[in-house]
């Protein structure tokens, strides 16, 4: 029968952390818990609180930007635990310099950093220090090498034609095939599903011999209600259809392309390539719905419930038996259009309601600069944009200081470690060493630019005065310039425009605006 130590009185938080579904899926956590557990039975220790996170990458998400971390130092800075404990500090994180930080906070606070595999991390002296950080620096060069495999892998699998999971292509359907994985179970691989293969060559046909554009073939196949196809067809939805390359039996992974696979073939090369010809000229014509004039000011629109961009549409709709379209414009968000994020604003907003809000806010905004003193805005705004190229250059002078100290103190630890065990147990600290020499130097040519860049007084006052004239005349002749011209205009003052459920309408002032209005 084992013994369980007599408790210390000694308070445990302990984290537990997986970064892939499949971890998840392979009880990683539970495993940690029962170390973790067991770990606090063995000492003595009271365990009162345990944190989790699924899914969550150690490697490129910032320690800042985790709820569970920011949980852990707010507790600690309210002596809420005296042990910090993790199966391995892998858990923690993997970047080189964020966990090592991490743990000397919480040690500066008086909580002892515990592994279930490593022991205990301390910083009494700065041999404790070296240790983190090599520790730390090895568990990123392990997700960086991870990462690698797992592109190269995929590339492999793309080459020669294998499945890699995810969603299955319209026009295909997976089945066992011989081969077996780790797991003893079938490979899985891609084969034709004969019946939505049909529609896809139906599609290609509409597009290639009708000469049908995809708003139609979307609206022809909804209406026919063809056997074994759910589909809600759209435009979006033809379109990426008939640009996707697997329906002529070649696999792409990024930038690379297979041979085309026979077997995976459901039209012809000239099919295919005679769609992407009309794709093509489609977008070279001369109907393309977008006055080129505009294209800036659609890049401001933004939904404001979602975060998601406003995108110009036309609307062609039937309004006599006689067959006459009426078309309207129209802006619609995007990731409700395309299901990209959840939203809960409106669909589609009409393009001339929303331009005429856009104008008001306009005038309203240039009636502002215009009521105010003009020499107190000029000297204000002078003296904002050069106080704001100042600050960059003295953030990036200290940050170039903070590296060189560091560079220095690594290069210290170097010395000290070859005599210790040698050259060849150093190659870590002579990587992070080299790492940090090169995001020194672009930090140095940075700076090195920002400081040609920077204007003296005058010249930026200057540029201030034409900025204020420029804004002057589109205010004296607002309702005599077309209104295309206005609309590009308020990109030179707003950096977004964001549109609410019933056209309500908040603005963001260009960063050239706020030297202006506070």
């Amino acid at each position: 029968m084992q013994l369980q130590r007599k408790s210390t009185g000694l308070r445990v938080w302990c984290l537990y952390r997986v970064s892939t579904k499949k971890q998840v899926e392979e009880n990683d956590i539970p495993m940690q818990r029962k170390e973790c557990q067991a770990f606090c039975r063995k000492n003595g220790w009271e365990l009162t609180k345990e944190l989790q996170e699924q899914g969550v990458s150690g490697y490129s998400v910032y320690l800042e930007d985790r709820e569970v971390i920011r949980e852990i130092k707010n507790g600690a800075a309210n002596k809420e635990f005296d042990i910090f404990l993790v199966y391995m500090f892998d858990r923690v994180g993997r970047k080189e310099f964020e966990v090592p930080a991490f743990l000397r906070y919480l040690v500066e606070n008086g909580i002892q950093v515990w592994s279930t595999q490593e022991g205990e991390q301390r910083f009494d002296n700065d041999s404790d220090s070296f240790l983190a950080m090599i520790r730390s620096f090895t568990a990123q060069r392990e997700s960086v090498k991870l990462a690698t495999r797992i592109r190269t892998k995929h590339m492999q699998m793309a080459l020669s034609g294998q499945y890699r999971g995810g969603k299955i292509p319209f026009g295909y359907k997976t089945r066992d095939s011989t081969h077996i994985n780790r797991k003893g179970e079938p490979v899985q691989e891609l084969t034709i599903n004969e019946v939505e293969a049909a529609i896809v060559r139906l599609i290609f046909n509409m597009r290639v011999n009708e000469k049908l554009g995809t708003h139609i073939i979307a609206s022809r196949l909804c209406e026919m209600k063809l056997p074994g196809d759910n589909h809600n067809w759209r435009s979006s939805s033809v379109s990426a259809l008939l640009s996707n390359r697997i329906y002529i039996g070649q696999m792409k992974y990024g930038s690379e392309l297979s041979m085309p696979f026979e077997h995976l073939r459901i039209v012809s090369n000239d099919m295919f390539l005679q769609a992407q010809a009309m794709r093509r000229k489609g977008r070279k014509g001369k109907r393309t719905g977008i006055p080129q004039i505009q294209i800036q000011y659609y890049d401001i629109l933004f939904c404001a419930h979602c975060g998601g961009h406003l995108i110009y549409d036309v609307v062609r709709k039937q309004t006599t038996p006689n067959g006459k379209i009426n078309e309207r414009e129209v802006f619609r968000c995007y990731n409700k259009l395309r299901y990209a994020d959840p939203c809960n604003g409106q669909s589609t907003y009409g393009k001339r309601r929303l331009d005429r809000l856009v104008k008001k806010h306009l005038r309203e905004t240039l009636t502002i600069l215009m009521e105010a003193d003009p020499e107190m805005l000029i000297d204000v705004a002078t003296e904002r944009s050069y106080c704001m190229k100042r600050d960059r250059i003295e953030a990036l002078e200290t940050e170039l200081k903070e590296m060189k100290e560091k560079i220095a103190y690594l290069k210290a630890e170097l010395f000290s470690a070859t005599k210790i065990y040698g050259i060849e147990a150093t190659t870590n600290l002579q990587i992070i060493i080299t790492e940090q020499m090169n995001n020194m130097s672009v930090v140095r040519d940075t700076l090195r630019k920002e400081k040609q860049r920077i204007l003296p007084r005058e010249a930026i006052k200057e540029k201030m005065e034409m900025e204020l004239d420029n804004a002057k005349k589109v205010f004296l002749d607002f309702d005599v310039i077309p209104e295309q011209e206005l609309l590009e205009y308020c990109t030179t003052v707003y950096e977004q425009i964001r549109v609410k459920k019933g056209y309500e309408v908040s603005i963001v002032l260009s960063p050239l605006l706020k030297l202006f209005i506070s």
